[in-house]
Parts: structure tokens; C-alpha cells; sequence
């Protein structure tokens, strides 16, 4: 029995059974002092591993069900097994100003005026138009897009798309047009096609009033990878107004809004007919789960 033990000493720390069956004779157990391990070799105590401070739990290395962690990506799974779902990708946008444009006409005449469209709102058109032939600009009825991510979960990984439903139409911008016969001046309505908003405007400088040629609709994408996602715009066609022949001393400008900016109001003077304008613009970040 005494040699037994010397063979499975360490063993009957954790079963008897291991090292000598159902023998229960206290009589021929022996000393626990001779159990202690032998270290003269190099041996050492068996000991429970130390947790590091301050590390939190890793990721699995399988998910529930048995498969491998994957990198996220965005298709309303929880890829890496991290307990969320798409995170890093896009959840919505946020709207804020950005940089005026050039102050354009008489600068002292008439009273001030503005109109800007609602928060989280940017123009997308002109529901109506009172300018005359020489680019003056006698008022106008601007229309406001709401500014919407859309996610398209028809493939993986899912597409993102800025659409511009219609808002808020803003009250009349401008002038009275007192004494002016409806003759005198073209009514017409400018809007960008579905899918694009204002981002610049044409000026002119005309008889030191604020006067309009035309504008630019440009469109903006969502793309890139969770955490990586960015807006980017997509130039569209300058559209000029067709009422509008300046006259060749006119001084021609284009404001167009930076980065992925869009106009989204106008600040002036009017009285009559619009004396000064200025476009202001805002721009678009993406918000990202």
C-alpha cells in the first residue's frame, strides 16, 4: 500500500479512485505530509492560472451554433459575435450649417430678408419664380427636401441611398413687385429631378440688384465599410433659366456649396423686387450605430 501511494502521492489530492480503488482503510492511509510533491527537480505546485487585471472577456472564437466570428458587416447580423448587430454602419444623417456664399446686389437697399428651410432640411427647388428678362429677381417660393438615409436590404451587404422627399414649402422670398405688371416679368417653377437637391447657384450682378440665372442639383451616395462610411456628392447638370438674358455687363458668378453641402436658405434685402441675396449652405455627416 505504501507504494502505491509513492507512485499516484499527487493524484489522491484529486481522486482516490485513481490511485487504489475502493481501499478506505484509515489504518494504512498515509501521512498527508508525504504527499507534498517533490520540487528538487523542478517541479512546482499545481495552481489555478492568474486572470489579468484589467482585460475584458475576447471574443468568442465560435459563434452560437458553431460557426467562426467573421469581420461586421452590414446585413442585420451579428457577424463577429460581439453582441451587436451592424454596428458601425449607417443610421442616419446629421445636418448642419456650413459655409455662406458671396452676398450678391445692393447691399444697403430695401429691408432684410430670409427664408431658410426646417432642421434637417436642404432646397431642392423653386415652386415659383418672378424674375425678370435681365436676371432680376423680383421674388421667389422655395421648396425644402427632407434630407432621409435610405437602406436597401435587397442584397447583402445592404445599400445605402440620401433621398430628398419633399418638406416644407417656405414663404415668399423677396419683393412686392408693387407697380410691375405680371408682363413685365416670367413666372416659372425650378425644380432638381427626384433624388437631388440644390447645391450652387448662378448670380449675376446687374443694375446693383441681386438677380438669378440658374442652379446646380447635385446628388449624394453612402458607401464604404462598418466605421469607414462616408457621403459623397455627386455633381449634377447646372440647369439655366431659360427667362433669364443678362445684360453683357453683367458680372457672372457661381456659388457652388462644399464638400457634400447643399443650399439651404437664402438671407437678403428686398423691397420692390430683391436688392441682395446670399445662399447659405449646410452640410451632411453620416450618424453610425
Amino acid at each position: 500500500m505504501t507504494r502505491l501511494f509513492s507512485i499516484c502521492g499527487l493524484a489522491v489530492l484529486v481522486s482516490l479512485a485513481a490511485c487504489g480503488g475502493d481501499e478506505t482503510d484509515e489504518t494504512e492511509q498515509q501521512d498527508p505530509s508525504e504527499l507534498t510533491p517533490d520540487t528538487t527537480d523542478g517541479g512546482a505546485t499545481p495552481s489555478e492560472p492568474e486572470a489579468d487585471a484589467g482585460t475584458t472577456d475576447p471574443v468568442p472564437s465560435i459563434c452560437p451554433g458553431g460557426e467562426q466570428p467573421t469581420a461586421e458587416v452590414c446585413d442585420g447580423l451579428d457577424n463577429d459575435c460581439d453582441n451587436a448587430i451592424d454596428e458601425g454602419c449607417p443610421s442616419g444623417i446629421a445636418i448642419t450649417a456650413g459655409v455662406d456664399g458671396p452676398a450678391m446686389g445692393n447691399l444697403p437697399g430695401g429691408s432684410p430678408v430670409t427664408a431658410f428651410c426646417p432642421a434637417g432640411q436642404v432646397v431642392t427647388g423653386f415652386s415659383t419664380t418672378r424674375i425678370f428678362t435681365n436676371g432680376v429677381v423680383g421674388n421667389l417660393e422655395i421648396e425644402c427636401g427632407k434630407v432621409t438615409l435610405n437602406t436597401s436590404t435587397q442584397a447583402k451587404p445592404f445599400t445605402y441611398s440620401i433621398s430628398f422627399p419633399l418638406g416644407t414649402k417656405l414663404g415668399r422670398f423677396g419683393g412686392t413687385l408693387a407697380g410691375f405688371s405680371s408682363s413685365t416679368f416670367t413666372v416659372a417653377v425650378h425644380r432638381c429631378p427626384t433624388g437631388s437637391a440644390v447645391s450652387g447657384l448662378r448670380y449675376h450682378s446687374n443694375a446693383g440688384n441681386a438677380t438669378l440665372g440658374g442652379m446646380r442639383c447635385s446628388s449624394v451616395t453612402a458607401s464604404g465599410s462598418p466605421g469607414r462610411f462616408t457621403l459623397t456628392r455627386k455633381q449634377g447638370a447646372d440647369t439655366t433659366f431659360p427667362e433669364v438674358t443678362p445684360s453683357a455687363t453683367a458680372v457672372r458668378a457661381f456659388f457652388d456649396c462644399a464638400g457634400s453641402g447643399f443650399i439651404s436658405g437664402f438671407t437678403g434685402r428686398a423691397g420692390v423686387f430683391v436688392d441682395a441675396m446670399r445662399a447659405s449652405c449646410a452640410n451632411g455627416s453620416l450618424l453610425l450605430k
